[in-house]
């Protein structure tokens, strides 16, 4: 956490101006989300460092989940006049409005923990993990606690997620490699109540996709909850990372 911290801080000075360095500074900041455990640390610490720099202050923003909500704020941002935004987008796909804003007001965007399904323009740059590299480090530790076999469900968080969709490759492909191992069924977290999602499977083990589903779970049982990123408190939960 505190390298992704620093290396955003890091990259964004780098693409400032000498001419906005010598002065305060001001960034804008949009989270897809206030209420996401991960998320809030995350948001805490780019406080702390602003503190710290002593010229730098934020401007940070709630989209709650809204596309559109979030590109109301960047363009907020863009009329305030902000050295910088950073922005952790609430879909990865539907970036492209809030590109084209920062890139006609010549503003240095800085995309955090969420990645940008486009490529990005001079003056941008993208802050955080290979998802699908995390999919299959967690699926290979999941598997080797497995001892190669036994049943998997996958919940999954909001589609709209690069992380989501690459994480769950990643973890697909590795699970094509140990026979023993089944996946039988994949839910996104919002319908996994209705479906009833799983329950008519034995299963050793849940793989969440998603920190916001991971932080509410608990044993259950003979079930094991496995996530990439879990948190103390998941772990006192009866996790595993």
């Amino acid at each position: 956490m505190k390298l992704k911290k620093l290396i955003a801080a890091s990259v964004l000075m780098c693409m400032l101006p000498a001419s906005v360095l010598a002065k305060d500074i001001k960034i804008g900041v949009s989270m897809a989300y206030f209420d996401d455990n991960f998320l809030t640390i995350l948001r805490q610490s780019m406080q702390s460092k602003m503190k710290a720099d002593g010229n730098v202050s934020g401007q940070f923003e709630d989209a709650k989940g809204d596309i559109a909500q979030q590109i109301q704020q960047i363009e907020n941002f863009v009329s305030q006049g902000v050295d910088a935004i950073i922005l952790n987008p609430v879909d990865t796909q539907g970036v492209k409005p809030m590109i084209k804003l920062a890139e006609n007001a010549k503003i240095p965007l800085v995309f955090v923990n969420r990645k940008p399904e486009v490529a990005l323009p001079a003056g941008m740059a993208y802050v955080g993990s290979d998802s699908k590299l995390a999919g299959k480090l967690q699926m290979e530790a999941l598997a080797k606690l497995m001892n190669g076999k036994g049943n998997v469900m996958i919940l999954m968080g909001e589609l709209s997620s690069e992380a989501t969709r690459d994480r769950t490759r990643g973890v697909e492909e590795v699970a094509a490699n140990y026979p023993g191992i089944k996946i039988v069924d994949q839910a996104n977290r919002q319908v996994l109540p209705q479906r009833g999602g799983g329950r008519h499977h034995r299963l050793d083990f849940v793989r969440p996709a998603d920190r916001r589903h991971r932080l509410q779970q608990r044993r259950n049982g003979h079930r094991r909850y496995f996530g990439a990123e879990a948190s103390q408190k998941t772990r006192r939960a009866g996790g595993r990372r």
